[in-house]
């Protein structure tokens, strides 16, 4: 009988302890949480036909800090995929009837870039693959809510592409990503621009 009382006790001593230890583990890795950057990032992109040939691309990127640290966002970029029509080795890969043999695990390498000489940011400025955001130093404050637009000018032939960015904080490398699928279609037809 004292054995039976004495396994009870410490079966409960045992499971108030693994309590007390998850607790603890629990608020541990919950306070080490809040001291770093978290934040919820959205991104829309709009667009505009201008002319028949030239269409106006904006993105816009909202971070919104809910962490217990500011925000410091000192590095960034964008880029565009584009979908549709298909281009380079994309075309040539789809289009050839050993599309398994040249696939490899996860598929055909998609080509991306933000422009060729066709496509141009709306300052003339023509861009290799990824488009470098000269950011001085954006802050966002603890419970604070900060939009970045980037604006491009864009061809009208394309049809459907997939707008990237990624943003950096720093001194940390912690970085956030964020993709969007714009099918234009849904944005106006060139062809009815002025």
């Amino acid at each position: 009988m004292m054995i039976e009382r004495f396994e009870k006790v410490t079966s409960s001593l045992q499971s108030i302890s693994a309590l007390i230890i998850a607790i603890v583990a629990l608020l541990w890795f919950f306070e080490q949480g809040l001291d770093d950057p978290w934040a919820n990032v959205d991104q829309k992109v709009k667009s505009v036909p201008l002319t028949k040939d030239w269409r106006y691309l904006r993105a816009e990127i909202t971070f919104e800090n809910f962490g217990a640290t500011p925000i410091k966002l000192s590095k960034g970029n964008a880029y565009i995929e584009i979908i549709r029509p298909l281009v380079g080795k994309v075309k040539e890969s789809i289009s050839s009837s050993d599309l398994e043999r040249q696939a490899d695990n996860t598929g055909i390498v998609w080509q991306t870039y933000i422009g060729s000489q066709n496509y141009r940011s709306s300052s003339t400025k023509s861009y290799p693959e990824k488009l470098d955001l000269e950011l001085t130093n954006v802050l966002i404050m603890p419970k604070e809510r900060q939009t970045l637009n980037i604006e491009l000018i864009i061809h009208c032939n394309l049809e459907v592409i997939v707008f990237g960015s990624h943003f950096e904080n720093r001194p940390s490398t912690l970085g956030w990503s964020t993709e969007t699928l714009v099918n234009f279609e849904d944005h106006g037809d060139c062809n009815d621009a002025i």
